[in-house]
């Protein structure tokens, strides 16, 4: 607990709070920077509608004076310009986390968010890569590139475990087992996990070796100690990179509409699922807390099977 050593401004509170989700939830930096946005943009807009100037930082005091109707006022006024409710549910989550953990290290009694409604969301379902457009990512000519055979062999591994980005990126060659036919996932709440890999994945890997060997000794050689996949100085890649990487690689292959790398997370759920996979096995190949995660995976099984039924059907 950091509550004793707390600092008494604005900021400083932000800011342990922030490490809190950086080291005490093990989220992702880039998850953790969403979450702050969201909440200095709601302490900037409270103050304002309170009258402090939106410029200075509300003081310690003020902020844990505020109430549902602050954040309800913060909502609405969010609708009113335009932001869909799937937008408004994401920011309440990030104020219903800071709140939670204010109560948490005693600075609130009860969390003004409790008393908020979460703004009904339309369920969407996962979009996902048919099997057809996976296979001219994987397929595609990755040799002319300097760095092709990393970039084959992370798609490679990212299609046959359905991992995260960050997942992926966070891998150490330490942590492959069973002559790398395992890899050990670390995901969300610091939870590991063992997937399977496939032999095109673990060719890819033999296959990218080499190239890792010599980006080993560039210049950032030492700090991406032993990473799996590296950037071209020697650094860990990072998630931005892999969707930028993925980015380039989709163009390439004549996939016109947007791929990031959670679509081959679902893509690889849904083809398991489409070839008979049961729901309980793809729940722990994912990681899944719950079943009810995966079990949106039927759904888009099902709608794939439908389409497929109407283009093919001679009465379609």
């Amino acid at each position: 607990m950091v509550a004793a050593t707390l600092p008494k401004d604005t900021q400083g509170i932000v800011d342990a709070f922030a490490d809190y989700l950086l080291y005490q939830r093990d989220n992702v930096k880039e998850g953790v920077a969403h979450y702050l946005t969201d909440v200095w943009q709601f302490i900037a807009m409270a103050g304002k509608a309170r009258g402090v100037d939106a410029v200075e930082v509300m003081d310690l005091e003020t902020l844990l004076a505020l109430d549902r109707y602050d954040i309800r006022s913060y909502l609405s006024e969010l609708g009113s310009l335009g932001l869909d409710n799937s937008t408004l549910a994401r920011k309440l989550a990030a104020l219903r986390s800071f709140f939670g953990w204010l109560v948490k290290e005693g600075r609130l009694d009860a969390a003004p968010t409790d008393l908020v409604p979460t703004p009904r969301v339309k369920k969407r379902l996962p979009q996902i890569m048919s099997l057809e457009e996976m296979f001219r990512l994987l397929d595609q000519v990755f040799e002319g590139e300097k760095l092709g055979t990393r970039d084959r062999a992370l798609f490679e591994l990212l299609y046959a475990t359905g991992t995260r980005v960050s997942e992926i990126v966070g891998l150490n060659w330490g942590s492959f087992t069973e002559g790398r036919s395992l890899v050990k996932v670390r995901g969300k709440r610091r939870k590991e996990r063992l997937v399977p890999v496939t032999t095109s994945a673990r060719q890819a890997l033999e296959e990218y070796r080499p190239l890792w060997q010599e980006l080993r000794q560039k210049k950032d050689g030492e700090a991406g100690g032993d990473a799996v996949f590296l950037n071209y100085r020697g650094g860990r890649l990072t998630d931005r990179s892999v969707r930028r990487i993925l980015e380039k690689y989709t163009a390439q292959a004549g996939i016109i509409r947007r791929v990031h790398p959670h679509i081959i997370r679902h893509s690889f759920a849904t083809h398991l699922l489409s070839a008979g996979c049961d729901l309980r096995t793809i729940q722990e190949l994912l990681g899944h807390a719950s079943l009810r995660s995966t079990q949106k995976y039927t759904q888009v099984s099902i709608e794939n099977l439908m389409e497929v039924y109407h283009k093919s059907h001679p009465k379609g």
